[in-house]
Parts: structure tokens; sequence; C-alpha cells
């Protein structure tokens, strides 16, 4: 089984940690000289320091030492680029990671030679109004690969949303805040808001209010066609926010258009599809 993207030429490996996990370095680094005794180059990265200036030439599979948060911010690193990830769970939380470290360094040499299926997980796409930046940036869309988040901001007081699909408007939320989810991103923010969980091979996204007020509808699932447009008015600037780990200030009423990417993200997976079944259990135990 090989991964799309790239080449057999490819022979580099990203080894992303989470700097703060002091265990997650000494693995990388053992996981490291397994990756060069296998003829490889290991290439270690803190999952801080990920972004368009580090590059991905040469890589054939990255494997992340962490919880989803890593995972999160490695899949925005990679997004479109055919490379997959293969996550260890070092975390608390688990949705996303495939293997346990104690099994990592006798299963990693049979992924290097492609015994993995991947994992294909659509991402979102999220686009400030041009000409209404709050830096002057050009209107180049955001990614994500779990949600899309316009929330208030330092203000307490609740903002009013207004939500559009297909240039239909939908709904008008006073509430906290507004999700807009991916399949994979159901099982964090959305499900917390009291959205409904989507397998990862279901065509859709998912909308749901933060604690809105008085509101008939509590969710909704979109396809993966839809266009949504929200707008959120505000005394204070409201936040986009994605995957919970980018801010940008929003203007009052300013549009912020949610999409799916055209971008998606792979993951390099050893055990069965049920797995995510098994994990969703386990998750909601630890919750």
């Amino acid at each position: 089984m090989k991964r799309l993207g790239g080449s057999e030429d490819d022979r580099a490996v990203a080894l992303i940690l989470q700097p703060m996990l002091p265990e997650a370095r000494r693995l990388a680094d053992l996981c490291r000289d397994k990756v060069e005794a296998a003829g490889f180059a290991g290439r270690l990265l803190s999952a801080w320091e990920l972004g368009p200036s580090v590059p991905v030439d040469g890589l054939r599979l990255a494997v992340t030492f962490g919880g989803d948060g890593t995972i999160i911010r490695a899949a925005r690193w990679l997004a479109g680029t055919g490379i997959p990830i293969l996550g260890v769970a070092m975390g608390r939380l688990g949705f996303l990671t495939e293997l346990q470290p104690e099994v990592l360094c006798d299963r990693l040499p049979s992924v290097l030679d492609g015994d993995y299926w991947l994992d294909e997980r659509i991402m979102l796409a999220a686009r400030v109004e041009a000409g209404q930046q709050p830096d002057g940036a050009a209107a180049s869309p955001l990614i994500a690969l779990n949600d899309v988040v316009v929330a208030r901001g330092a203000s307490p007081r609740v903002v009013q949303i207004d939500v559009a699909v297909d240039g239909a408007h939908l709904v008008r939320y006073v509430a906290d805040g507004l999700v807009v989810a991916s399949p994979t991103g159901s099982t964090a923010y959305a499900l917390s808001a009291g959205g409904p969980v989507l397998a990862p091979s279901v065509a859709g996204m998912v909308i749901v209010p933060v604690a809105a007020h008085l509101s008939p509808l509590r969710s909704l699932v979109v396809p993966i066609s839809a266009r949504i447009e929200i707008r959120a008015a505000a005394e204070q600037p409201a936040l986009l926010v994605m995957d919970g780990q980018v801010q940008i200030p929003l203007k009052n009423n300013q549009p912020v258009t949610v999409e799916v990417a055209r971008e998606r993200t792979l993951f390099a997976r050893t055990g069965t599809p049920n797995r995510f079944y098994e994990a969703l259990v386990e998750g909601l135990k630890r919750r």
C-alpha cells in the first residue's frame, strides 16, 4: 500500500513533537535513530514552529509525538501535500492518533515500506471578505482540519450571529459563538456544544451554536458542497478561530465564508477502519 503524492525518491521523515512533553523528545530521538537506520533522513521539528516557511520537500511521512493538537498543527502545515501523518498517542486526547509509544519502534519500519492504508479527511476553508481584513492582508482562505469558530471576543456579552447557507438566510443566533466543523472536528468543540458526531466518511459539515439563547435550531448537517456565510454583530470585535489555534479579530458584521477546502489531510493507518468507533467510545468515557 502506497500513499498518494510524492515519490519513491522521498527519503525523509518529519518527526514532529510537542515541545512541552519531555517524553515526546526522547521518543522522537529514538525514532530518528530507527528512521536513519532504515536509510531515511529524520527531521526533528517542534509542532509550534510549523508554517509555510518550513519546507516539506522530500518528505515521505510525518510522525507526530503528542496529542490531537499536535496532529492538527501538522495537518495544516501539510495540507494538500499528499504526505500522510502517523500519530503517536502521547497526549490526553487521541481521536486522531494511531499508535501507542511502546509499539512505534516495532511498527515504523513496515510503515516506511508502505504497509499502511490512507485515511483521507476533508478540511475547511474560511475566507474573510476582501478589503476588510483587520491587518490589510489578502483575502486568502485559512485552512482548518477540525473547525472554524466565530465567537465573542474579550466582551462577556453574547453576539448576534446570522447564518446563511448557499445564499439563503438560515437562522439568527444570539449566542456565545458558532462552530462549523468537519466530520473530523465533530468530535471536538462541536460535540461539546451539543452537535452530532459524524463518521469520517460522511460527506458533510456540522453547524452548531455555542450556548444559544432560545433557538429552535440546535444544529444542522449540510453537504460538503454547501457555502456557509456567517456575520457576527457585537459591541466588541468578535473572533474567527481556526482549529482552536489561530485567532483573527473580526469587525462588526464582517462576513466570513466557510466551505470545504480543496486540500485534504491524509493519515497513515495500520489498524482497521472501525478503530474510529473504538476511539470514539474510549474518548467519550474520558469526558
